[in-house]
């Protein structure tokens, strides 16, 4: 597939006149006269642009063609839009889209919608077949779209099956680029994965816009800003015979790992000092062991977040935009230029002393105590603004040591030795990294140094578990926050009184999403799906995540089981500016009922997540409702 030409500019003259097929047809004459054939075939064939007032086709990054007033008469798309009005539709909210979808249009009854089928059935596809010169088969999928304020549709190719060509009638009147919902063309890159956005469509009223489904036809449907204007659109696919798929093999996954630093630092002079002490590290420990995550609120001194929120702005940071754009589109801090607090309060997170406080905290491996033994960790600064997402993604590598890094670390592992002997000396005589530890059950060590947090008043340890906020059965229950949405409807948010999020739910590509529900059980989320049949048209993605239906034997899960997970540490700033519905949510990509934890945007809140090799994590969609920049600090600890 792809942009490769099957014909020759030559072949134009061998294309079958079809202008006497339309003389009874709903679409408009010009489409079928012999010298619109004749400049489309030419332009279409020959690779060269052109653009005039009933026709534009576009020849890079690939083949796309726009053919306006296509139908005839207006009466005809005032009754077709009446009759779409009363097809059955459901709301499509996932990672990847946000919008309303009818059934297929195949099986309705209504007179406009079995005209325009049929024409588009009979007509359109001989057309589409003579003049493309692409193989068809008859057969078509068509449904109708609605998008209102926020909806999107974001990067895809269509590729999938049997589709060689796609297309979109719009129907909206007197649309404009600031309505948002264009159609956004992105361009690849060497290894074919989508890159930028290098060309976008505005929807114009009784046009037809088509290109052919291939490797390279990245597109989305960016996001409606109006708040009082409906994008309504008919689209499908022409399908044809199988083709061999040429698509690219995508690179693995790379990422910068960094092993313990033995730099000395201070941890008293960054984090709360209730979360440094031993009994509450114990609750914490107990907590994620039985919820496998916890949320930590005001974990950082309150003038140290304050330095960081002013340096997180800083204007000399250098951010990156990520990529492929069918997987993410955030921006990522250049570590080499954040500023000085920023930058050693980032190294702290590399320091040997965080691995073995997050030991402590999790009872993970993250302590290299032996030759074997190789803990690591990767961290990005990220940037979050209006239009960013981090999509479902369940394909990351964890990159093996190579013999040169074994080489490496081997040589440097007596100090590793040296220093977590020190840290469990350290331990031993009282004095460890976690704070000096007091036991608060003893009347007789009630007089404490300033240093040292009062738990018989303030930090009562009969009431450390509010001071967590570990969010369990009851709490989620009781806790709830009604919160709207731009469709008119009204979601829960669970967890604590202050907690932002709202529930909206990223869940399998392989499942219907409408009408969801969820529930809670202690800290975990399930959520239950009343499934709509699957059809054609609610397929966008070429690389969808794994089919959860598929068979696995006993030994594929125990070895799944035995596959070391990740601990995920995230840290927030500036989220004033990010919109309720911006969660961190992780999820199982093979599950149907695949939603685990959502974490919603507070400010100087630490949240720990333990992830099998099975879960992934993604980001909301960030609508225009988001006014500036929040950011994420994310830390991935390896045993």
């Amino acid at each position: 597939m792809s942009n490769e030409m099957h014909e020759n500019v030559g072949e134009t003259d061998a294309i079958e006149p079809v202008a006497k097929r339309f003389k009874s047809s709903i679409i408009s004459q010009h489409v079928g006269s012999m010298e619109f054939q004749k400049i489309f075939s030419n332009h279409w064939h020959g690779s060269k642009p052109v653009k005039t007032d009933r026709i534009e086709i576009i020849t890079e990054p690939y083949r796309i063609c726009k053919i306006s007033d296509v139908l005839a008469e207006n009466t005809f798309i005032s009754k077709l839009k009446d009759e779409l009005k009363d097809v059955e539709s459901c709301r499509k909210n996932m990672d990847l889209y946000q919008f309303e979808q009818t059934k297929d249009l195949a099986n309705v009854k209504s007179e406009s919608i079995v005209q325009l089928y049929r024409t588009f059935e009979s007509d359109l596809t001989d057309w589409m077949r003579n003049n493309t010169k692409i193989d068809l088969s008859g057969k078509i999928s068509i449904s109708s779209a609605r998008y209102s304020d926020t909806d999107y549709l974001l990067c895809h190719d269509d590729n999938m099956g049997d589709r060689r060509i796609a297309f979109i009638l719009y129907l909206s009147e007197n649309w404009t680029a600031q309505d948002g919902g264009s159609l956004d063309i992105f361009d690849t890159d060497e290894n074919g994965q989508p890159n930028c956005i290098v060309r976008s469509l505005i929807p114009e009223y009784n046009s037809l816009i088509f290109f052919e489904v291939s490797d390279k036809s990245y597109h989305q449907v960016s996001e409606v800003v109006s708040t009082d204007k409906v994008r309504i659109s008919i689209n499908g696919w022409f399908h044809g015979p199988l083709l061999e798929s040429e698509i690219q093999h995508r690179p693995e996954i790379t990422y910068k790992y960094f092993k313990p630093d033995e730099t000395e630092v201070d941890l008293l002079s960054y984090i709360s000092k209730i979360y440094l002490y031993t009994t509450i590290v114990k609750k914490i420990q107990r907590t994620i062991e039985k919820d496998s995550f916890i949320y930590l609120p005001n974990f950082l001194l309150e003038n140290m977040y304050e330095k960081l929120c002013d340096d997180v702005k800083n204007e000399n940071i250098k951010w990156e935009k990520t990529t492929p754009a069918d997987v993410q589109n955030y921006e990522i801090a250049n570590e080499d230029t954040l500023p000085t607090v920023l930058k050693n309060f980032y190294n702290i997170f590399k320091s040997i002393h965080i691995f073995h406080l997050l030991k402590q905290y999790t009872e993970l491996d993250l302590v290299p105590e032996a030759d074997h033994m190789k803990p690591r960790m990767k961290i990005e600064l990220q940037r979050w603004s209006r239009g960013c997402y981090m999509l479902i993604n369940d394909k990351e590598v964890i990159q093996p040591y190579s013999k040169k890094d074994a080489e490496t670390e081997n040589n440097e592992n007596h100090k590793t030795d040296e220093i977590d002997r020190s840290l469990k000396a350290e331990l031993k005589d009282g004095s460890s990294i976690a704070g000096k530890i007091e036991d608060t059950s003893n009347e007789s060590k009630s007089a404490k140094s300033d240093d040292q947090p009062n738990f018989s008043t303030k930090h009562d340890i009969n009431t450390i578990d509010e001071e967590i906020l570990i969010v369990d059965k009851e709490t989620a229950t009781q806790d709830r926050i009604v919160v709207k949405n731009p469709h008119g409807k009204t979601q829960n948010s669970i967890g604590s009184k202050s907690s932002k999020g709202k529930e909206k739910l990223p869940i399998s590509r392989t499942a219907s999403s409408a009408n969801c529900t969820k529930s809670v059980g202690k800290a975990s989320m399930s959520v239950a799906f009343h499934q709509s049949d699957s059809t054609d048209t609610e397929d966008y993605s070429s690389n969808p995540p794994s089919d959860p239906e598929s068979d696995t034997s006993q030994s594929d899960n125990e070895e799944k089981d035995n596959r070391p997970g990740t601990l995920d540490v995230l840290l927030q700033f500036h989220t004033e500016n990010a919109t309720d519905d911006t969660t961190i949510d992780y999820i199982d990509p093979k599950q149907k009922d695949g939603a685990l934890i959502h974490i919603p945007p507070q400010d100087n809140h630490l949240c720990l997540v333990y992830r099998t090799a099975d879960t992934c994590r993604c980001n909301e969609y960030v609508n225009h409702y988001c006014k500036g920049y929040f950011y994420t600090l994310v830390c991935s600890y390896y045993e």
